[in-house]
């Protein structure tokens, strides 16, 4: 991803019958956090167990004591669990693929069925906090919001519900990526109007 990625470089990539690949983020931050999480839970699963064996404790209060359970979910969790999701996300490779045409998610390259988004069929982008009632302690998310035709294409059933969300982190952060989304709908789909 070392192409430049501004809207106006974008833009005009596409207008030369280019497309922009932008792969998922490889979330090794995530991994870190959660080896250094597991480390440290392991630790104090360490202390807590020596110091129970020099007290002469009984194993049988380790096997029925829920905060050991705890400390080993979290560990498993950590340091087995959160590396092979990470495997996995490497291996499925995901990314979004922008064209003149529209948007697609690809997986190892391949085109997953039924992903492509024509600029069309979409009548804006959203990147805000959703709603909810707790929104103020999620993040800012970004969603697609769909034509009527485009929801009922995408197999959405409720006419008030047209948004979709982003299933995947990019390597490019959400707030770049909704740059990139409105200047190309704005140019491809024939709308003068996104939403914020």
């Amino acid at each position: 991803m070392s192409r430049d990625l501004t809207p106006a470089a974008v833009i005009h990539r596409l207008d030369h019958g280019g497309s922009i690949t932008i792969p998922a983020s490889k979330r090794y931050g995530t991994l870190v956090l959660a080896l250094v999480t597991g480390l440290f839970l392991l630790g104090i699963f360490f202390l807590m167990v020596r110091g129970g064996i020099e007290e002469g404790t009984s194993w049988a209060l380790y096997v029925f004591n829920l905060r050991v359970w705890a400390f080993v979910v979290g560990i498993l969790g950590c340091l087995v669990l959160a590396p092979i999701a990470v495997a996995i996300g490497r291996v499925r490779s995901p990314a979004l693929v922008l064209t003149r045409d529209g948007i697609v998610e690809t997986r190892r390259g391949i085109a997953l069925p039924q992903t492509f988004l024509p600029w069309r069929e979409i009548e804006g982008f959203v990147y805000s906090k959703p709603d909810s009632p707790r929104s103020w302690a999620l993040p800012r998310t970004l969603r697609y919001v769909l034509t009527p035709e485009g929801a009922l294409r995408c197999g959405l059933k409720d006419p008030n519900r047209r948004e979709l969300y982003l299933r995947y982190r990019f390597a490019l952060n959400h707030r770049r990526l909704f740059s990139l989304l409105v200047a190309a709908h704005a140019r491809y789909s024939g709308r003068l109007h996104d939403f914020r």
